[in-house]
C-alpha cells in the first residue's frame, strides 16, 4: 500500500518573497524566544519556619527590587539550586508588593524549601518575543 501525503505548493514571483517565507517558517518551528531580564538581587541572611512545611527566607535586597510573583533563581556557590517564583513577600509583619535595594524583607518561595543563609536570590522578568532570522 502506498502512502500519499498532501503536498502544499506555494508560488513565488520574486526571490525575496521566497526567502522571507522560509525565514518565517524556520522561526515558527523554533517557537518564541524567551528573554530574561534580571531586576533584583538579594542575599539570604536567615531562614525561618513558615507554617508546617514551608520556610521563609530573611533577605537583604542588594540591588534592584524584589516583587511578589516574579520568577526567581536561588544560587549557592554560583550554582543554581532552584528556579521558582516569589509566593509571599513581607516587610516586618505587613504583606507588601515590592521591596527595593537597601531594605530587608522576608519571602516564601513557591514549591521549594532549599534555601540557606548565604544563598543569593535573583529575581527576573520573562518576555516572550517572536523570533526573527
Amino acid at each position: 500500500m502506498v502512502e500519499r501525503h498532501k503536498v502544499r505548493m506555494k508560488y513565488f514571483d520574486v526571490i525575496y518573497h521566497l526567502t522571507e517565507d522560509i525565514s518565517k517558517e524556520m522561526a515558527g518551528v523554533w517557537g518564541p524566544e524567551r528573554i530574561e531580564t534580571v531586576v533584583g538581587r538579594a542575599e539570604i541572611k536567615e531562614v525561618f519556619p513558615a507554617g508546617k512545611h514551608n520556610k521563609a527566607a530573611g533577605l537583604l535586597v542588594v540591588e534592584g527590587y524584589i516583587r511578589k510573583g516574579l520568577f526567581t533563581r536561588v544560587t549557592r556557590n554560583d550554582v543554581i539550586v532552584s528556579k521558582t517564583s516569589v509566593a509571599s513577600l513581607r516587610r516586618f509583619k505587613d504583606d507588601v508588593a515590592e521591596v527595593r535595594a537597601g531594605l530587608e524583607c522576608g519571602v516564601v518561595l513557591e514549591a521549594t524549601n532549599d534555601v540557606k543563609p548565604g544563598d543569593i536570590l535573583e529575581t527576573f522578568e520573562v518576555e516572550m518575543r517572536e523570533r526573527t532570522l
